[in-house]
């Protein structure tokens, strides 16, 4: 169930909603990925790949 699924339980749900995915998103996904120098140069940050990645993501899982 990982970092998503208490969420959704402290808020009396017993499945996790994307809503509940995006939320942990950020303070999982940030320190485990690294930008290159070219990134970097380019202006691309993590949360800027996080971000991007939480709007490609479907509603429906």
């Amino acid at each position: 169930m990982g970092a998503k699924g208490p969420k959704a339980l402290l808020e009396g749900r017993f499945h996790a909603s994307i809503d509940d995915i995006r939320y942990v998103a950020f303070p999982v996904l940030r320190h485990r990925l690294v930008t290159s120098f070219s990134a970097e140069s380019d202006g691309v940050t993590t949360d800027k790949i996080i971000s991007d990645l939480c709007d490609q993501t479907s509603e429906e899982l």
